[in-house]
């Protein structure tokens, strides 16, 4: 597996400078963009192959979970096969959902809020190598992205 976190030598860490990110993609893909080797079909076709790989190296790091399942595939973590059975988190999602529904602007601010939590737990369990708490967070992230994302813009 690609390391994207060293393609763009940033720390291999949940929490990242987005903008010291951004800055290192376009340096980089000014370098090895596609029309600088125009002339050259072998340079040229590697350089198509190699801004593909900056392009999808960027798009996952810059977003919260798709940098995170990132993280824990370099720790060889299948985040397909395991199962989520927290009964107490899923009653606590379907009531912000019927919050949502009622009022999502008053209801909305809880929820962000409890996936900023996640997200500081999932850097916790990551930084302490405790991986199955990290991925436990990481489902927590997503479900109640797909709140926020759902009520967000109503």
């Amino acid at each position: 597996m690609q390391n994207y976190f060293e393609i763009f030598n940033i720390a291999q860490e949940y929490y990242i400078d987005l903008d010291d990110l951004e800055s290192k993609y376009l340096k980089l893909i000014k370098t090895v963009h596609p029309d600088n080797f125009i002339k050259n079909k072998n340079l040229h076709l590697a350089a198509l192959k190699k801004t593909s790989l900056l392009n999808d190296a960027y798009r996952i790091l810059k977003n919260n979970i798709l940098r995170a399942e990132h993280l824990l595939s370099l720790h060889n973590v299948d985040i397909k096969t395991h199962s989520f059975n927290d009964l107490e988190f899923l009653t606590k999602q379907l009531d912000y959902e019927e919050k949502l529904q009622d009022d999502a602007k008053c209801a909305l601010g809880s929820v962000k809020q409890d996936f900023k939590m996640y997200e500081q737990d999932l850097s916790i369990h990551l930084k302490n190598k405790e991986f199955k708490l990290a991925l436990l967070n990481l489902y927590k992230m997503q479900m109640t992205f797909k709140l926020i994302t759902k009520y967000d813009n109503l």
